[in-house]
């Protein structure tokens, strides 16, 4: 037994050894942590390739994350042609290091670059097949274009990518918005019975929000001033909604607030009128939550259903104040359940009127009913568009107001 061990270890050793041949010392990489695409504004069958580059002297000894210090703890490198390939290939004439992809974050398509939609599919399909680039990574639209996106500089995480990679950490509590990683993507541009989503971000000010107007902040510790024209911050602001390999329009706070409790695991809160306090609102924060979806027929309708279930703490005049339900625990119930409804009815409005199943309703009855799916399949846009939603919202208040 002993000898065994010892040769199965012998192995793994060897195995890491042979491993180490490949590796490229980091002196001689660029690291690349972010990818944008864009077409080229004077010439549309051009793509414009961003790579989003750190700069190796701003990076800590042992450490990735960029020691504070004035300016970018990275630069951008772009180049243009054709074919992503070649333009991405071209950067290695401006580089003195060979870019590696490794430890990319994020990939990023400008809004121009996605409602074109014609290089939407080569461009996923080049990135799967990358050896460096991993699957899992998020991929964005960005609105004005990728390359004006990853010049931001965040606060807390200076590199645009890093930034956006953490705001997919606590996507659940944001209704407008569900993570996509590159494979999900990949996966939904392949599928012939659904469509795609993918987050929609752009730039902001920390502090775009004003008061009095022309409040300036003051200096922070790395020497720079943020103001509302620098819009140094990222930001989501919802989802860009694809047919096939091309965008066709964007769900955002005001029509897309119940995108997320169709997707599932919403974490977000719920302000509803309070029942016999004028003026005043009770708070749900969602606990968790759980959807399930299906399609099935109705005699010749064709019907959509949504089922949510939602566990839920719920706030009273204030945040640190109780709120005594008594006899209007059931009122409370049925708004909190109201509202939620009325968001995800609103959602499905609008991906009917794209004819966008981002959710994969043909799917479902393509698993559930084969046959009825084969009958429908030439005309499923259009049925989608008119199908009647049935939704069902089941809230389950745990706790409700805390004391300090």
């Amino acid at each position: 037994m002993g000898r065994n061990r010892a040769a199965v270890a012998l192995l793994a050793l060897a195995l890491l050894a042979s491993g180490c041949l490949d590796h490229r010392p980091p002196e001689r990489s660029a690291l690349v942590l972010g990818l944008g695409l864009d077409v080229d504004p004077e010439d549309e069958t051009q793509v414009v390739v961003t790579q989003l580059i750190v700069i190796p002297s701003s990076v800590a000894a042992g450490s990735e994350n960029p020691s504070p210090q004035p300016g970018t703890a990275f630069f951008l490198l772009s180049s243009k042609a054709t074919t992503l390939e070649i333009a991405t290939a071209a950067a290695v004439q401006k580089l003195s290091r060979i870019p590696a992809y490794a430890h990319m974050d994020a990939l990023v398509m400008g809004e121009d670059f996605a409602r074109l939609g014609r290089s939407v599919e080569p461009a996923v399909a080049w990135a799967m097949r990358h050896p460096e680039i991993r699957p899992n990574m998020f991929v964005f639209v960005a609105d004005v274009s990728a390359q004006y996106f990853l010049d931001a500089q965040s606060s807390l995480d200076p590199l645009p990518g890093e930034a956006l990679s953490h705001l997919m950490d606590h996507a659940e509590m944001i209704p407008f918005v569900y993570p996509v990683r590159l494979f999900e993507f990949a996966r939904g541009l392949a599928s012939p019975r659904q469509d795609s989503a993918l987050p929609y971000v752009d730039r902001t000010a920390p502090a775009d929000v004003q008061v009095p107007p022309g409040f300036q902040q003051q200096l922070m510790v790395d020497g720079t001033m943020p103001n509302v024209a620098q819009k140094t911050q990222v930001q989501l602001k919802g989802m860009a909604i694809f047919k096939g390999p091309r965008m066709v329009g964007l769900l955002t706070a005001g029509d897309g607030n119940g995108l997320r409790w169709i997707y599932g695991g919403a974490r977000s809160s719920v302000s509803i009128e309070h029942p016999t306090v004028p003026g005043a609102y009770i708070v749900a924060n969602t606990v968790s939550s759980s959807t399930k979806r299906r399609a099935r027929f109705e005699g010749e309708e064709l019907v959509l259903s949504i089922e949510i279930r939602a566990t839920m703490d719920a706030w009273g005049l204030g945040t640190t104040q109780p709120v005594e339900l008594g006899s209007f625990q059931d009122e409370v119930h049925r708004r909190l359940a109201a509202a939620i409804e009325a968001d995800v009815r609103r959602t499905m409005a609008r991906l009917q009127e794209l004819k966008a199943d981002i959710f994969g309703f043909g799917d479902a009855l393509y698993r559930s009913a084969p046959r009825d799916w084969e009958k429908v399949e030439q005309v499923w846009d259009d049925l989608y568009s008119e199908a009647r939603v049935d939704v069902r919202v089941d809230v389950i208040l745990k706790r409700t107001g805390f004391f300090r």
